[in-house]
């Protein structure tokens, strides 16, 4: 739901304030037919692909996931 993108955005937030600080969520919701509605949490926005991809190896290196799309 958009209300628990929300709250993976606050908690995502506290734990990487670090690396948040002047980034905003982008909750996209995707309409996935027979499978139901999801809502994706995305951060950004990055203007070069070398520093979404730096952000990710932190995040993950902190035992998140992380995937860079369209870039």
């Amino acid at each position: 739901s958009q209300e628990a993108a929300d709250e993976a955005w606050r908690e995502f937030r506290s734990e990487f304030s670090d690396l948040t600080r002047g980034y905003e969520p982008d909750v996209e919701r995707a309409d996935l037919g027979d499978r139901g509605v999801h809502y994706r949490l995305r951060v950004g926005v990055f203007t070069e692909r070398g520093a979404a991809t730096s952000f990710c190896d932190v995040v993950k290196a902190r035992g998140r996931d992380c995937l860079v799309v369209g870039l």
